[in-house]
C-alpha cells in the first residue's frame, strides 16, 4: 500500500509543474505522547496546517501535518507548486514530505518479503519431496506383510 501511494505521490509531483505562494490558515497543535521505557514517555507536537492558493483568480486549499522545525503559524507564506490542469485536487507545498523515505522503506519491507516468501516455498517442496519418498519406503516395507 505504501508503495503504490509513493508511486502515486512521486508521478503526482512530477504534473505539477507551477508554482504560487499560499497563506496559512489554521495551525492545530496536535500532542503524541509514546511510551519508551518503563517509567518514561516522549512527547512529540505536529501541526496539523491549513492553507489557500490562487490559480487564475480561482482559490484552492490544502492540508499539511509538519513537524516542530517547520511549523507555520497562520498568516505565514507558502511555497506550493501545482498541476495546471487539477490545481485543486494536486499539489503539495515544498513542506510536505518527498516520500522518498516511505517508498524506500516500503521497497525495503518488498523485498524482505518475497525472500522469505520464496524460502517458504522452497521449504515446502523439500519437506513435500522427502515425505513423498518417506511414503514410498514404508509402502514397500508394508508390502512383505501381504
Amino acid at each position: 500500500m505504501i508503495f503504490f501511494f509513493g508511486i502515486y505521490t512521486n508521478n503526482m509531483r512530477e504534473r505539477c509543474t507551477e508554482s504560487t505562494t499560499g497563506v496559512v490558515k489554521s495551525v492545530k497543535k496536535l500532542r503524541v505522547t509514546k511510551k519508551t521505557g518503563t517509567h518514561r514517555t516522549e512527547t512529540h507536537y505536529w501541526y496539523k496546517t491549513t492553507y489557500e492558493f490562487k490559480v487564475d483568480g480561482k482559490v484552492y486549499s490544502g492540508r499539511s501535518t509538519l513537524d516542530e522545525k517547520r511549523r507555520l503559524y497562520e498568516g505565514s507564506p507558502l511555497h506550493v507548486n501545482y498541476n495546471p490542469s487539477k490545481p485543486g485536487k494536486e499539489h503539495y507545498t515544498t513542506l510536505d514530505d518527498d516520500c522518498t523515505g516511505k517508498f524506500a522503506v516500503s521497497v525495503f519491507f518488498g523485498v524482505i518479503g518475497v525472500i522469505i516468501l520464496a524460502a517458504g516455498i522452497k521449504d515446502k517442496a523439500r519437506f513435500n519431496r522427502s515425505n513423498g519418498i518417506n511414503a514410498d519406503l514404508n509402502g514397500m516395507n508394508n508390502t512383505d506383510k501381504c
